[in-house]
């Protein structure tokens, strides 16, 4: 395949934002530590075997997410629109929270090859799809097939259950002492466990033009996540899940700054239907990751996506453009503590029914400056954009998802970000 490093110019006057606010979060069983601050989960993740089997109904599901959508009535179908259809982080990773690749099986492969032939269709021709985050594993280590890392494995989630166990104890007694204790062993114990994984595990987002291949990039690309939080997994409960004290993502080199040099690299801002993007996943967005290492400290994209689970838009974040678009999908939480609830002059925040995903979108009246990201942020303004939402219907959702299809959250077009070196 030949990469093309000069990008097009684009032929579209206006984008349109539409968010598949699914809850992506696990069956929850209880939360461990504050949950208005860094916390762990206690829950099982959701979805059938064989992992094919799961990639595949996913696709079903959000493809007729998308069918339902389109027969709303809301999507602009004129060609000069570009339809920007973004899912949350987590939308795709198994029943055991991570496909599990094998000598044979790339799972991440078989689902943006899939994914791309099912969106490849004249109907979606001025789309462009950026499917959430995907979860598979890296390396050849499977259980059963090592004694030495199952007892790793083994040993380290009976020490995490034994952590929980005694935190649920001390909060029944109001002992706050100790529970305080255990929350804090507890992150201490997964910075450990992160920084020597049993699995290393890549939380990847795929994204794609649909309709006809995309010039300069035909397979689509793909962005890696580079932080782990303590709710990405869950706190093992049962046996095969992949488990917060026992996965950890790969380190990604940003030496040379965040624009791609190849479409399956690990880097984040490019230039799709000569358009510029930066993408950031969740917890990057809420370390700045783009702004830290963009180079150089000037540089802005056109739009700035945020696919998650947990995270909203964050102001010192941003690096778009004046007049620059910012758009966040989120698969974990709807209502806000009124501290921390958006102001309304700023973005447009669009709660699910179940108040379990929201989606956001503002624009930027005059952006950051400088890679630091405590000073001179980007200043927002609510963009002039109306919502519609579509109630998504599926019998298989629940086989899929803890919480149900969701809904979409179909948002009125707007003009184009002005063009950025």
């Amino acid at each position: 395949m030949t990469w093309h490093t000069q990008p097009r110019m684009s032929t579209y006057t206006h984008v349109q934002f539409i968010g598949y606010a699914i809850p992506t979060i696990p069956q929850s069983i209880r939360d461990i530590g504050d949950p208005n601050s860094p916390g762990f989960v206690e829950g099982r993740y959701i979805g059938i075997e064989p992992p094919a089997a799961d990639i595949g109904a996913r696709i079903d599901l959000t493809m007729n997410a998308v069918e339902q959508t389109m027969k709303s009535g809301a999507v602009d179908a004129s060609p000069t629109t570009l339809k920007i259809f973004l899912m949350p982080e987590f939308a795709f990773r198994g029943k055991n929270g991570a496909y599990s690749d094998s000598a044979t099986v790339d799972y991440f492969t078989m689902f943006r090859t899939k994914f791309a032939s099912r969106v490849a269709d004249a109907a979606y021709e001025g789309w462009l799809f950026v499917f959430g985050t995907v979860l598979n594993t890296l390396g050849d280590y499977r259980r059963g097939e090592s004694p030495d890392l199952d007892r790793k494995a083994r040993v380290r989630e009976d020490l995490a259950i034994a952590l929980a166990n005694a935190w649920v104890y001390a909060e029944g007694e109001q002992d706050t002492l100790l529970s305080t204790f255990l929350t804090n062993t507890l992150g201490l114990y997964t910075q450990y466990c992160h920084s020597d994984p049993v699995y290393e595990v890549a939380d990847r987002s795929y994204v794609v033009g649909g309709g006809s291949r995309d010039a300069d990039y035909p397979e689509g690309l793909s962005i890696e996540k580079k932080f782990i939080s303590n709710e990405d997994f869950v706190l093992n409960l049962y046996k095969n899940a992949f488990s917060e004290e026992a996965c950890a993502f790969p380190p990604i080199c940003e030496n040379n700054g965040e624009n791609k040099q190849e479409p399956f690299d690990a880097l984040s801002i490019f230039t799709i239907k000569g358009i510029k993007f930066g993408v950031e996943v969740c917890l990057d967005h809420y370390k700045a990751r783009l702004r830290c290492n963009r180079t150089p400290d000037t540089e802005v994209v056109q739009i700035h996506l945020i696919p998650s689970c947990g995270m909203q838009i964050t102001q010192p974040s941003i690096v778009a453009c004046s007049g620059g678009l910012v758009f966040n999908c989120d698969g974990q939480y709807g209502d806000l503590d009124p501290t921390s609830t958006p102001n309304a002059s700023d973005s447009i925040w669009t709660t699910t029914a179940s108040n379990r995903s929201h989606t956001q979108l503002a624009q930027v009246a005059s952006p950051c400056s400088t890679n630091n990201p405590s000073a001179n942020m980007a200043v927002l303004t609510r963009p002039a954009a109306t919502v519609t939402t579509v109630a998504i219907e599926d019998p298989n959702a629940g086989k899929l998802y803890a919480y149900g299809a969701g809904e979409v959250h179909v948002y009125t077009s707007l003009p184009v970000p002005p063009p950025v070196n």
